[in-house]
């Protein structure tokens, strides 16, 4: 509901701003992007046909949307439970009871108890759930079948990096490689985290998708493979897989305009190795144009460096593509 309020707030002082309360875009990455997509299919953005939802006409979705495995969270009660226990509040019985007593309590108190609970990897532990009050009403994946294709008439720009889950691997595999029992161990933890049924089908089918060690790729030893393809199970199955199905049920059933994108570039700056170009955020930093910035005056810090030319000429080429589709 903070996500509807805030557009309802930006819908009603754009004109302020100089902006054009019909020509809203709505821009996220990551979660934020799922959160954004969630919106647009939830029963918040229902309108009539040939409507938009609060002059929202386009969306841009960067590396999540709310096909993503984590985008919505499938354990919320479970967490719930242990999280109120943490913040002894577990006792109190009624729903607007607890909630004025979670207002008195600090963001950081919360977070600490948050974060005490053990966590899951390829999962979200707290987020969108189906409750008569919340996005969904029914089942979450029949709704976003039937609604998200649409988004309610907004055009549709979609991507993600490519190899946007080596955030989610070890420094230590990444450098040194990984053996096939830690690329099982990955491989399980995955599939028993993100799918209920047919797990072990699943296991079967991707291990030997992913895991022939016996074959390295682009140079290097087996070990080396194993985590370049470790790489490439975890993008494919929480980023590009989500990604794809939602520009697919877009361009299907919309009507509108459905762009999709895969960012794939190794910049100058040596954050991460050079074969994993296209990396959790790269694609933002030169969208938000983080190589044109100098040093001295660098205000995007995760993203700092010295860039090449061409690192400047891709940023400029970025921001003119996604300033394009927001004002089209």
């Amino acid at each position: 509901m903070d996500l509807r309020d805030a557009v309802q707030w930006v819908h009603a002082n754009a004109a302020q701003f100089g902006g054009d309360p019909a020509s809203i875009t709505l821009m996220g990455h990551g979660y934020g992007a799922a959160l954004v997509s969630l919106l647009m299919a939830s029963k918040f953005a229902q309108v009539s046909p040939g409507e938009t939802f609060l002059g929202v006409r386009n969306v841009i979705l960067m590396g999540g949307t709310a096909h993503a495995p984590w985008a919505t969270s499938p354990f919320f009660q479970f967490f719930s439970e242990r999280l109120l226990n943490r913040l002894n509040l577990s006792s109190i019985a009624t729903d607007q009871s607890l909630m004025s007593r979670m207002r008195h309590l600090s963001v950081g108190r919360i977070l600490e108890a948050e974060l005490a609970i053990p966590s899951l990897k390829y999962a979200s532990r707290l987020g969108p759930v189906a409750s008569e009050s919340g996005f969904f009403s029914n089942n979450v994946a029949v709704e976003l079948a039937a609604r998200e294709a649409g988004l309610n008439g907004a055009n549709l720009l979609v991507g993600f990096g490519r190899h946007s889950g080596q955030h989610l691997i070890s420094e230590l595999y990444l450098n040194s490689g990984m053996d096939s029992a830690e690329f099982d161990r990955v491989l399980r933890t995955l599939v028993h985290q993100t799918f209920r049924y047919r797990q072990q089908i699943l296991l079967d089918v991707l291990a030997n998708h992913y895991s022939d060690a016996g074959v390295p790729r682009r140079g290097g030893s087996a070990q080396a493979s194993l985590a370049r393809r470790c790489v490439d199970l975890l993008t494919d199955a929480l980023f590009a897989a989500p990604s794809l199905r939602t520009a697919q049920l877009h361009a299907r059933t919309s009507g509108s305009a459905t762009y999709a994108y895969v960012f794939g570039y190794a910049s100058s700056v040596p954050q991460h190795q050079r074969w994993a170009g296209g990396v959790w955020t790269d694609d933002l930093a030169f969208v938000l144009g983080a190589p044109l910035l100098s040093n001295e005056q660098h205000p995007l810090a995760p993203w700092s460096g010295s860039y090449l030319l061409e690192d400047r000429m891709l940023a400029e080429a970025s921001m003119r593509y996604f300033g394009n589709f927001a004002t089209s």
